[in-house]
């Protein structure tokens, strides 16, 4: 900015030019948004979010061989020309609603639980621990019960176990438990089951919880950037003893290495996060710093700021167990997964559904979705997520999706992503062939 320093007189007069500044043209930024994407994913989260009356969702997309941000949507946003023209008070309060929070990037400041989406660390934290192999079998009844032997036991269910439906797995290895998202494997893998002779992770629940915390933290949960980040940001949290005892107040129990191990609890990610390990896994363990700055020219177009991939560190994790969990996120999209039905025909993507309960203050004070006399009794409400990477082979994008009360992963997410993978790699799909999402009257009639 350029300015002059004046002297005046008592009649305004200018008696003198003290000190004369002239303006310079900025440098221009170029970010490494795709306009194209950015559409792309704003028509395919909108409508589902209008669908499923889902008040605030995010979308992130990178390039997982460079960390490109490609595409990153925060619904709702903010018109910041409202604040240059002058914000009235209707709309500055409208921004402050509790609800839609539009006042903060979801993609990169709001932390939800992940859900089963964080059993993909889950996986590689057993395996590279070694307390399983990709040949352990852990069984699945549908429920099992914590202590075993007690007339106060509390029961943990796998979600098909949950009644109505009262199913169950089955056995389960790793590959099946990530397929088919079986949340008994992962409980009884990570936090231990003496009746069935599993140790939990580390030897002990809460050795287990500072071990699933350590990998988390290796693939960027937890942990500041190391070189700052372009945008706000939150870190997201995993528990640890520490951690319970100093913040919740009580000793690390075996049901919060259950929670833990699914992605419930305490555990918190963001969006952002979520693609990022996605896309650890997809480039084989390369965790890029995510960047959103293409490059900086000065006013004659020359350069002042290239691109260049910056690498955060490469996971220290055997590469078979990482080439295990792309062959199970393969799976979950087409060999009878999670969503199966949100496989394209003649084009193969992997992925990760994960749908995490939630009972905070907007769903109990706000809309009355739980810890209502109403509500006891029926089921908490859920977010919905997916993680992707596409295509399967030689990834070109990897995508996270949210959407806050938005239901169920596999029903409601991962169609977000089929349609954002059609639409980007024009595989013109039409929208009939695509999953429909149910809207939440008709799945309330489905279940009565």
């Amino acid at each position: 900015k350029g300015y002059q320093t004046e002297e005046r007189d008592a009649s305004g007069e200018v008696r003198r030019i003290l000190d004369v500044v002239t303006p310079t043209v900025g440098s221009s930024v170029y970010l490494t948004l795709d306009l194209r994407l950015q559409k792309i994913i704003s028509d395919a989260l909108i409508p589902i979010m209008q669908i499923r009356n889902s008040p605030r969702a995010a979308v992130v997309v990178l390039n997982p061989n460079t960390g490109e941000i490609l595409g990153l949507v925060s619904v709702p946003g903010i018109d910041n020309n409202l604040f240059a023209r002058g914000i009235t008070q209707k709309e500055l309060e409208g921004y402050q609603d509790k609800l839609t929070t539009p006042q903060i990037n979801h993609a990169t400041q709001e932390q939800p639980n992940p859900g089963s989406t964080f059993k993909l660390i889950s996986a590689i934290a057993l395996l590279q621990e070694g307390a399983i192999t990709p040949d352990t079998i852990i069984n699945d009844p549908g429920v099992f019960f914590l202590p075993p032997e007690s007339q106060d036991r509390r029961p943990f269910y796998c979600w098909i176990g949950l009644p109505p439906r009262g199913g169950s797995h089955g056995p389960q290895t790793v590959y099946d438990a990530l397929r088919n998202s079986c949340n008994t494997f992962f409980r009884k893998g990570i936090g231990g089951y003496k009746p069935e002779g599993i140790t939990a992770l580390g030897g002990d629940p809460a050795a287990g919880a500072e071990l699933l915390a350590k990998w988390a933290n290796e693939f960027g949960v937890g942990e500041e950037f190391p070189d700052g980040f372009d945008l706000p940001y939150a870190i997201g949290t995993v528990p640890t003893r520490d951690y319970m005892l100093n913040v919740m107040g009580h000793p690390w129990f075996t049901g919060d290495s259950y929670n833990a191990a699914i992605g419930q609890g305490e555990v918190q990610v963001t969006p952002l996060q979520m693609a990022n390990i996605v896309a650890t896994i997809a480039n084989g363990g390369t965790l890029y710093m995510p960047q959103i700055i293409r490059e900086v020219k000065d006013v004659n177009g020359n350069i002042v700021r290239p691109f260049e991939p910056r690498v955060i560190r490469q996971v220290r994790v055997n590469p078979e167990y990482i080439g295990l969990v792309q062959n199970a996120m393969r799976a979950v999209v087409s060999n009878s997964g999670t969503a199966i039905e949100s496989q394209i025909a003649g084009f193969e993507f992997a992925g990760k559904t994960g749908t995490a309960e939630f009972c905070d203050g907007e769903a109990s004070k706000i809309l009355r979705l739980c810890n209502t006399p109403e509500t006891l009794d029926k089921p908490l409400p859920t977010h919905a997520w997916f993680v992707a990477y596409a295509p399967a082979v030689n990834p070109q994008i990897a995508i996270s999706v949210y959407l806050w009360n938005g239901g169920q992963g596999s029903g409601v997410a991962a169609p977000v992503a089929q349609r954002i993978i059609n639409e980007y790699f024009n595989l013109k799909v039409p929208p009939e062939k695509l999953k429909r999402v149910k809207s939440v009257q008709e799945e309330r009639d489905a279940n009565e």
